[in-house]
């Protein structure tokens, strides 16, 4: 079942059928174009994130959010320091993953 759709009280969808819109559409996955066709319509990309198609890959989407820093700015590899008598490893923590 896509969001946006309405799906009347009672009404079965077979396991790994699709549900989608208003007035409703129930298919097999099969029927990829006709249940596209309805999707499109549904808007996934504008309803939930603004966003008008073509929509920016994944990729694209987290470039915005995550810029990259340039190559070999920071090294995340141990590093060895002497403290008095001892050898101690430290560690720059890198940064948490873009999501």
């Amino acid at each position: 079942m896509h969001l946006r759709t309405v799906l009347p009280p009672g009404t079965l969808v077979p396991i790994g059928w699709v549900a989608d819109g208003d007035p409703l559409l129930i298919a097999p996955p099969e029927r990829h174009e006709e249940i596209w066709a309805v999707q499109r319509e549904l808007d996934f990309p504008g309803y939930i994130w603004g966003l008008p198609r073509p929509v920016p890959s994944p990729a694209e989407r987290r470039e915005d959010r995550c810029p990259r820093s340039p190559a070999g700015s920071v090294d995340y590899s141990p590093a060895t320091a002497k403290t008095g008598s001892s050898t101690a490893t430290s560690r720059q923590t890198p940064p948490e993953p873009c999501r």
